[in-house]
């Protein structure tokens, strides 16, 4: 049955006796991947869509963006929106967003509720241009935006100008912090009596893992004696950078809904359970393009002269203490770059470090071994055992452990004695360090650790004690999670009479085989 607009007509009236907001627009996301996060969008939702309501958002975005989404709502009532975002080095970065909602299909009525030969339906087109900046380095962003709107319903319409002002502070790389104040000035260009009310909302954000976030937002938006009126929450699992899982709770709705990120493109969707309208579907797509802010600003610097470079680095970073920061942050991102194998892209961060601070000489080194690797193995995706074996092999060699890098590197070349690229490493890492991996012949089918293993167990009945200890961290070197290695390791220890060592060790080969309950029952004698 169609819905009779004249009601949607009534509520807007009491609504503004009742101290409520009289545009819905004004205080709802249309970002579809925060509602499915139950509208988390300070905590949670940093895309071009939510710069409608927290235009601080613009100040972390750093490249092109275009969106569009629709909505199907509650009975013949839709609402769609088309974003654009656009980054700039000096001036800040700027986004438009028109957003339209239009419910439809009511029949008219007279006074005394019959029906007339003739339908009307309620629009309303909110057009926003926001700007936002980055003011302290990676840490606080601030932005404002301007918004008109204009609202119909049958012949009666009304139009109106708004502002907006927000921040978002992140107090570290897990916990972020956000605030948006709404409405602030108000310029009313009807003959209404319609006051737009001030809204104030804050989000907290938290990275408790790796993948998993959690968002908590509360918020005021109508004028009565309570402190906040609204609150959502919601929870976001990522896996592997392509498939987010996403559910959230407000005072309204429940919420779930998934999003798909597949290189520059991304696509959302959101369930919607209204306490009182029921459910409602909402789909996303928005593209990024173009090069990040971090890119132009690099391209700028390598085609300035060496002064000019200097005043555009002095721009960006203001104070030394800045300097020292972001220098850190690119040397932490080398670090996770290459100890997860992308050699080339820890290469970019620890170039980028080294136009920051020159002094840094201890960089030298990273730069000198990396671009060494690099030119073999740009990227290693450690899918099996002998590309994880490459990527700690290496990453013990640019630390500057190179007997294990040796070691390690000469282990992954025993389990794949054809694989050319590995010859060429070792024999580089070689001849850099003046290092030479021992040959060790092991029997056909055998492995350098079940060569090991032989010789451990050996001297163990020979009650070489020492020698087993050895010959046991050269297998964990080789294979850290060696079950045998670690009671072994342990038996040896114990047999020396350094008891908690012992128990150390066997607790460890326990942790990654707890179905050992032989094991167990040995580590509860020997406590007792």
């Amino acid at each position: 049955m169609k819905k009779i607009l004249i009601i949607t007509f009534l509520l807007i009236k009491i609504n503004i006796l009742a101290n409520v907001q009289p545009y819905p627009l004004l205080s709802y996301s249309v970002s579809v991947k925060a509602n499915a996060l139950g509208n988390s969008y300070n905590s949670l939702v940093w895309d071009v869509f939510n710069t409608v309501l927290n235009p601080a958002i613009n100040g972390v975005l750093d490249r092109k963006n275009v969106g569009v989404s629709s909505s199907l709502l509650y009975e013949n009532t839709i609402i769609g929106c088309i974003a654009y975002f656009h980054p700039t080095l000096e001036k800040g970065n700027f986004s438009l967003n028109i957003i339209y909602l239009d419910s439809y299909g009511a029949k008219r009525t007279d006074e005394f509720n019959r029906y007339l030969d003739s339908e009307f339906s309620y629009t309303n087109i909110l057009s926003v241009i926001g700007w936002g900046k980055e003011i302290l380095l990676r840490k606080l962003y601030v932005g404002g935006n301007i918004k008109f709107l204009s609202d119909n319903i049958g012949n009666y319409s009304r139009n109106c100008f708004t502002t907006s002002l927000g921040v978002i502070y992140k107090m570290t790389n897990s916990i972020f912090f956000a605030s948006n104040l709404n409405n602030l000035l108000n310029i009313n260009l009807s003959d209404t009596e319609d006051v737009i009310l001030i809204g104030i909302n804050f989000g907290l954000g938290i990275k408790l893992f790796e993948n998993l976030s959690l968002g908590l937002d509360i918020g005021k938006n109508r004028n009565n004696s309570n402190v906040f009126d609204t609150y959502s929450f919601g929870l976001e699992y990522t896996a592997m950078n392509l498939l987010s899982l996403r559910v959230g709770r407000s005072n309204l709705e429940n919420t779930f809904g998934f999003g798909i990120n597949y290189k520059n493109l991304e696509f959302n969707y959101a369930t919607v359970i209204q306490n009182y309208l029921g459910i409602s579907h909402r789909v996303a797509v928005d593209f990024k393009f173009g090069k990040t802010l971090e890119e132009l600003w690099a391209e700028k610097i390598k085609a300035l002269p060496g002064t000019e470079e200097l005043e555009i680095i002095e721009t960006k970073l203001k104070t030394e203490e800045e300097k020292k920061k972001y220098f850190q942050t690119l040397f932490e991102e080398a670090v996770k770059n290459y100890t997860t194998g992308n050699y080339k892209q820890a290469l970019t961060n620890l170039n980028k470090a080294k136009e920051i601070m020159p002094e840094a000489i201890d960089l030298d080194i990273y730069i000198e071994r990396i671009k060494l690797v690099s030119s073999l193995y740009p990227v290693i995706t450690a899918r099996d055992k002998v590309s994880r074996l490459l990527v700690r092999g290496i990453t013990f060699f640019i630390k500057g452990d190179n007997l294990s890098a040796v070691k390690v590197i000469n282990y992954a070349l025993n389990l794949a004695p054809d694989d050319s690229n590995i010859m060429r490493l070792l024999s580089t890492i070689e001849e850099k360090t003046g290092i030479r991996a021992e040959k060790i012949e092991s029997p056909a089918g055998t492995t350098i650790v079940d060569k090991l293993h032989n010789e451990s167990l050996i001297a163990f009945r020979k009650r070489d004690y020492a020698t087993v200890v050895k010959l046991c961290e050269e297998i964990l070197l080789l294979e850290p999670e060696d079950v045998l290695a670690y009671k072994r390791l342990g038996s040896a220890f114990y047999a020396m009479g350094e008891r908690d060592k012992a128990i150390q060790m066997w607790e460890q080969a326990l942790k990654l085989n707890p179905k050992d309950d032989k094991l167990r029952k040995l580590i509860d004698t020997i406590k007792k």
